[in-house]
């Protein structure tokens, strides 16, 4: 039975779900990353038949501990915020991903900070996975895939700290989230939170683990990612929007910090599937 006081308890829980990207895949790359979003990712086929043997079987680093993790067929691993990985991808597998952020707000994602690589296999299946990618109707698959990622989160969560309780600047860092482009930088948010860009700067770091020009990198990137998946977007109108001073360079910022060009993030995006089962 619950009550009425557990009701009110867990509706205060401020959280903010966002599903970034998803896509399927069959890449031949190896690159490093450190991404600011989570990443589930699913193994669920191979493309040419035969046996799997070690020069075919990718694998991911995880570049804080040092350990490999070796991807097979029909696994789901899960990536967390921020952390830096080399992921090796070879073209014998099928990848679908689901990219998302679960913050308390901009910025502070539950799982940044968690230092491993999980196995997810036993919360993932299959035909649960392709429910999702080879549903017709996008407002379904949507909901398929949020429910599916909030069901493996909740199994998953990290133990809280002090950091996860509101912070004084988070007001703030939801404003950036609204109106970010390639103008804010780090001596604005200082002038807005009434510090100089040194003290600014330090408690940030110290709160967040890593640094406001990251953080304004990484909501800039967020709003690209978004930007790129509407109809008709090319490298030049996202560009303007996001007031780069020139395509040359807002291409040069998202392959740096996504791993591909924006052009052949576009081309993916509006590719008919083909992996059909």
């Amino acid at each position: 039975m619950i009550t009425y006081y557990h009701i009110k308890s867990f509706l205060k829980e401020p959280l903010d779900f966002r599903l970034v990207n998803a896509f399927e895949e069959v890449a031949d790359y190896k690159k490093h990353f450190k991404l600011p979003f989570n990443v589930l990712a699913f193994r669920l086929g191979n493309v040419e038949k035969g046996e799997m043997t070690k020069e075919k079987q990718d694998y991911i680093l995880n570049c804080n501990t040092g350990e490999y993790f070796y991807r097979a067929f029909n696994q789901c691993c899960f990536i967390p915020y921020g952390l830096p990985v080399l992921i090796e991808s070879r073209p014998y597998m099928v990848s679908y991903s689901l990219h998302f952020t679960l913050e308390r707000y901009p910025g502070a994602d539950i799982f940044r900070g968690c230092n491993q690589i999980l196995t997810l296999d036993h919360l993932v299946t299959e035909s649960q996975i392709r429910q999702i990618f080879y549903e017709e109707n996008p407002l379904k698959a949507r909901c398929l895939a949020e429910a599916l990622i909030c069901r493996i989160c909740a199994e998953i969560l990290p133990e809280q700290s002090d950091k996860d309780e509101e912070w004084r600047f988070a007001d703030l860092l939801r404003e950036v989230r609204r109106k970010i482009d390639a103008r804010w930088n780090v001596e604005m948010l200082a002038s807005k939170a009434h510090l100089s860009t040194g003290a600014f700067s330090r408690e940030f770091s110290s709160h967040m683990e890593y640094t406001a020009k990251d953080f304004l990198q990484n909501e800039l990137l967020h709003k690209a990612v978004i930007l790129l998946q509407e109809p008709h977007a090319t490298v030049q109108s996202v560009a303007e929007q996001l007031c780069f001073s020139s395509p040359f360079y807002f291409s040069k910022f998202f392959k740096r910090r996504y791993g591909i060009a924006p052009q052949e993030y576009i081309r993916r995006h509006n590719a008919d599937p083909t992996l059909k089962a």
